[in-house]
């Protein structure tokens, strides 16, 4: 179960997913669409049987389509729930750490306490002061 997350999570699966449903795009463009059977024969006689059997007749209904899109938007909302998960974990054991004192200070807006400030520097690119004395970190390292 656990592989199936990763390949459901990947970025890698995710571009192969979207590389076929572009190709299977431009073989919907390129073959004429939903004429009948004995059309695809005489315009495509090497490979008309193959079109009909794989349903590319139709090509945006077809079980090869379907199934590529069903496969990428259940990777998406995987992917959406993992990232979700893991941002509200990081929010919640911050909110946990918190002191009384760092969480009054916030909502007043005077400075926290001291050591949390010595770790601004490393963990956020730029400190701002707004007009009501609160600093604004912009945060680039990933972290909260």
């Amino acid at each position: 179960m656990r592989i199936i997350h990763k390949i459901f999570v990947s970025l890698k699966s995710a571009i192969i997913l979207i590389g076929i449903l572009t190709v299977l795009s431009v073989l919907g463009t390129l073959v004429p669409q939903n004429l009948d059977a004995v059309e695809y024969i005489r315009r495509y006689p090497r490979i008309g049987h193959m079109i009909l059997s794989l349903g590319f007749d139709d090509m945006y209904r077809s079980a090869p389509f379907r199934t590529c899109l069903w496969l990428l938007s259940i990777s998406t909302v995987t992917c959406i729930i993992t990232r979700w998960k893991s941002t509200y974990r990081k929010l919640s054991a911050r909110l946990e750490r918190a002191s009384a004192r760092e969480i009054s200070a916030y909502e007043s807006g005077r400075p926290v306490s001291g050591p949390m400030k010595q770790d601004w520097p490393r963990e956020f690119a730029a400190i701002r002061t707004d007009e009501d004395g609160v600093q604004i970190c912009l945060n680039t390292s990933g972290k909260i």
